[in-house]
């Protein structure tokens, strides 16, 4: 079981913030691929429902009308974590968990596997925007 103090300070110590206030935090992430580094930002926030703290996780892969929708259903099917959202322009993949059921450790483990999935997602369009 994970507090939020607790997710803001491992995240603090371990990685550079690009955002970081109190409700949410943005962190850019590198994955090296065979080929070359590449960079992935993701961010994490925080909300109240049904009473309990949650967490939702996302990561942006596409602007919308770059990729066709049926296709990114069907892909978001596959997915092993979150799912495939639109958020304003942008497509993004997205997990949303209960804060008080995961630990801080866990949250780590989404936070890069999102942006991982959305980074691998990017990559087959021939981008690295995001």
């Amino acid at each position: 079981m994970a507090t939020w103090k607790e997710v803001q300070e491992r995240i603090r110590r371990d990685y550079a913030l690009d955002v970081d206030s109190q409700d949410e935090f943005a962190l850019t992430l590198e994955r090296r691929g065979a080929a070359k580094t590449r960079e992935q930002r993701a961010m994490v926030r925080r909300y109240v429902a049904w009473g309990r703290e949650m967490l939702e996780i996302r990561s942006a892969f596409a602007e919308l009308g770059n990729l066709d929708p049926v296709t990114l259903l069907q892909e978001s099917l596959k997915l092993p974590v979150g799912s495939i959202a639109l958020h304003g322009r942008y497509l993004v993949v997205v997990t949303k968990v209960p804060l008080t059921d995961v630990s801080v450790d866990g949250i780590v483990f989404l936070l890069t596997r999102v942006a991982m999935l959305a980074d691998v997602l990017e990559e087959r369009g021939g981008e690295d925007r995001f």
